[in-house]
């Protein structure tokens, strides 16, 4: 999918807010929040509120679980069949149903979902940037970049998720969207010469554009934390998940710091 779009923006080149809750839903139905391996951090968050008590009961009892690499949902990936959805990705469909919310999730529950990211844009292809930039941001030997052709990318990378939420909402969940964490400040492709504005002003666009979609469908989106993000726009370190569990560094996650604070946000939502 990445290789895909880069491939069309060379093409291209060389050719030339946060909604508001639904005040009038139901306060029945169970409480789900599932996405890609960014829920991680909310939810080791969350276990630490359990073990320790703390925060409103509606997050402690609500079930976290993450279905694996954000990647997969770079295209389609789910399915709906006789009035149900799955997933097209087996480990995807094995995490849904072992955690146990593919046997108890029902419509009418509410659902929160963190899927869609920039990561394909931003971090796939971090190189790119060092010698391109948004038509705002271009300095002299820098080649500029279309905001038509941004726009399509973000769109692109986004489609697949914005189907996966159509499609749950036609089958009657009630739907919340949460954003993935910003990009980290000290990101390794910083350091090879990308200026993190052009990071941040492609952050921005692709959030702009995925919170337009989700709003035009009446989706509510919860905002990111803003303690948890830099005056640049990035992630700052004291949030930073630094490894990855199997010894090698971590340049994607945050951690539970910032799923608590994450957290917070999602219970003002609710």
């Amino acid at each position: 999918m990445s290789g895909g779009w880069l491939s069309g923006l060379r093409k291209t080149l060389g050719a030339g807010a946060a909604a508001a809750p639904d005040q009038t839903a139901a306060a029945s139905g169970a409480s789900w929040l599932f996405g890609a391996s960014h829920i991680g951090a909310l939810r080791r968050a969350q276990q630490e509120r359990i073990a320790k008590g703390r925060g409103p009961a509606a997050i402690r009892n609500m079930k976290i679980a993450s279905l694996g690499a954000s990647r997969v949902s770079k295209a389609p990936f789910h399915r709906v069949t006789q009035g149900r959805f799955g997933f097209l990705d087996a480990g995807y469909q094995r995490n849904f149903d072992t955690s146990g919310i593919g046997g108890g999730i029902v419509p009418g529950d509410r659902v929160g979902v963190q899927m869609g990211d920039a990561n394909g844009i931003l971090l796939d292809h971090g190189s790119y940037w060092a010698s391109h930039a948004p038509v705002a941001l271009c300095q002299k030997g820098t080649i500029s970049v279309p905001q038509t052709t941004l726009e399509a990318i973000c769109d692109a990378e986004s489609a697949p998720v914005r189907a996966f939420m159509k499609d749950l909402q036609d089958l009657g969940f009630r739907l919340y969207w949460v954003p993935y964490p910003p990009i980290k400040e000290d990101h390794p492709m910083f350091a090879a010469g990308v200026r993190p504005e052009v990071i941040t002003v492609l952050d921005t666009l692709f959030l702009k554009r995925i919170t337009a979609a989700m709003t035009a469908m009446g989706i509510p989106v919860v905002p990111r934390p803003a303690a948890g993000t830099t005056a640049q726009g990035l992630l700052p370190q004291a949030f930073s998940q630094t490894e990855t569990g199997t010894g090698t560094i971590d340049w994607v996650h945050a951690n539970p710091a910032y799923g608590d604070l994450m957290l917070d946000e999602i219970a003002r939502f609710m």
